[in-house]
């Protein structure tokens, strides 16, 4: 299951306007050995995968600016690989089939609250050994 990027270490963007969810979930990420990007703007997080390679997106969809779903639109031409899990407080059936059809699967798409940090930790995991 690790496969061949078991050794490196993982490169995580955590797109979320809200600084506090930001803020905690980089240094959750840091704290267990991720290199977190903790950013706060989709065009910030766009001007940063044009030069930097990363593995795993956490994206809020709503945000000033930019909407979620458009950042991953910019984003998966930018970085075909990069692999995204959708953080939202805003859920529903016209959504989740919007985000399959970006390459999303429902058990990468969790919403706001989180009940457990270990509910982000498992589905970072599921995207980025996908």
């Amino acid at each position: 299951m690790l496969g061949n990027n078991a050794n490196r270490l993982k490169r995580i963007l955590i797109l979320d306007d809200e600084e506090p969810i930001r803020r905690s979930l980089a240094a959750f990420f840091t704290d267990i050995g991720y290199d977190a990007y903790p950013l706060a703007t989709p065009p910030g997080a766009l001007e940063l995968l044009a030069v930097q390679s990363l593995d795993v997106a956490v994206v809020d969809l709503e945000m000033p600016e930019m909407n979620g779903i458009e950042f991953i639109i910019k984003a998966q031409v930018l970085q075909p690989s990069l692999k995204y899990v959708v953080y939202t407080g805003s859920l529903n059936h016209s959504l989740l089939k919007e985000l399959e059809g970006l390459g999303i699967p429902h058990n990468l798409v969790l919403e706001k609250p989180l009940t457990s940090i270990g509910d982000m930790l498992e589905a970072v995991q599921q995207a980025y050994y996908e």
